[in-house]
């Protein structure tokens, strides 16, 4: 009896090392085809990975970039959260499910797993710019300040310094949005959006020529650039340039700006 037992557990050992193996194997498959951005085949190696072992947190971290990606983002947040229950202690872990709440208009309760993720990791600025953008999206400005002062302070980006900017016009104070837009230029030159956003600034501002050089160089800088199209053509409107107007809202529409079409048709251009 006793020697039966013996091989009985041997065996039972070469089948769970065979499995754990197989998860690994498995795992390793899905990590290469996520990092090549084939998000379809490496959630379908994640799904087997985690069928074979279901107590790996990286295994449903990683799945849930795979939905997130692929636009599922119910099921994100539920490997997210999985991913959390096995291993609380990870700051990305909750970010990411923030993120996902994020993606579904879920703003308040992408806040709270931000400031969890911040309470685990204090100086992680990615964490502060995602909350800094759902405090933003629901129009509380002061936190929303708060946080991307923070972020310039740690990592201080052209992307802090611009959406540092998107709250100073929001709040109509455009001359402070003027100054973040440029620090964010000084930082990256080539940032398109940032010399669009510094020209509605300076439109508001009546700076119509700084402005008006602003959208050229967005447009310079990305020829397929819509929206600088059309607040371009938004001015030249404003400066009774018809002609001028028309072309920059038929360009809008055509890089997928419909509401240039309205202003289009207002100025009947042929």
């Amino acid at each position: 009896m006793k020697k039966y037992l013996n091989v009985l557990f041997m065996t039972l050992s070469i089948f769970l090392c065979s499995c754990d193996t197989s998860y690994k194997e498995y795992s390793k498959k899905g990590y290469v085809k996520m990092k090549e951005q084939d998000y379809l085949t490496a959630k379908a190696f994640y799904d087997t990975a985690i069928v074979n072992y279901d107590k790996d947190s990286t295994c449903f971290y990683n799945r849930g970039v795979c939905q997130y990606n692929l636009g599922n983002y119910d099921e994100a947040i539920s490997d997210y959260s999985r991913a959390i229950e096995l291993s609380p202690g990870i700051a990305e872990y909750h970010l990411n499910l923030g993120d996902s709440k994020y993606a579904k208009e879920d703003y308040k309760g992408s806040i709270d797993n931000f400031t969890k993720a911040l309470a685990l990791q204090p100086t992680y600025a990615k964490a502060y710019l995602y909350r800094g953008d759902a405090y933003y999206k629901l129009k509380e400005y002061e936190p929303a300040k708060r946080d991307y002062n923070k972020v310039i302070e740690l990592e201080p980006t052209a992307t802090a310094y611009l959406v540092r900017g998107n709250v100073s016009y929001a709040e109509k104070k455009y001359d402070a949005a003027e100054e973040y837009y440029s620090k964010a230029i000084t930082l990256d030159p080539n940032y398109a959006q940032a010399y669009m956003y510094r020209g509605d600034s300076r439109d508001n501002m009546n700076k119509i020529i700084l402005a008006m050089e602003d959208y050229d160089k967005a447009i310079e800088i990305d020829s397929t650039y819509g929206e600088a199209y059309y607040n371009r053509g938004i001015s030249l409107k404003s400066a009774n340039d018809r002609e001028g107007a028309c072309r920059d809202f038929k360009r809008a529409v055509e890089f997928g700006e419909t509401k240039a079409k309205k202003e289009y048709d207002l100025l009947k251009c042929r």
